[in-house]
């Protein structure tokens, strides 16, 4: 996976019907032609969330959405 311009999350993936008919606003950016496919999706919580149903490994968008208050020098972790 692969995040462009901080709002466009890449796919790589072998079925990209599952992904196109689940998470609305996506679309195949690349065929490779060996059955390999790049799915283009809007990076934002809905579609983080359905990704996140059959993929592993989705990256959050609250990294960027939220902005983390420091009051005891303390940084959000990877769960």
């Amino acid at each position: 996976m692969q995040i462009l311009a901080d709002h466009t999350l890449v796919v790589r993936t072998k079925h990209p019907g599952r992904v196109l008919e689940t998470v609305p606003n996506s679309k195949v950016a690349h065929d490779y032609g060996d059955g390999r496919y790049e799915v283009s999706l809007n990076w934002d919580l809905p579609s983080a969330q359905t990704l996140s149903r059959f993929m592993k490994n989705v990256p959050s968008p609250i990294k960027r959405d939220y902005n983390w208050p420091r009051p005891m020098g303390f940084t959000p972790f990877d769960h």
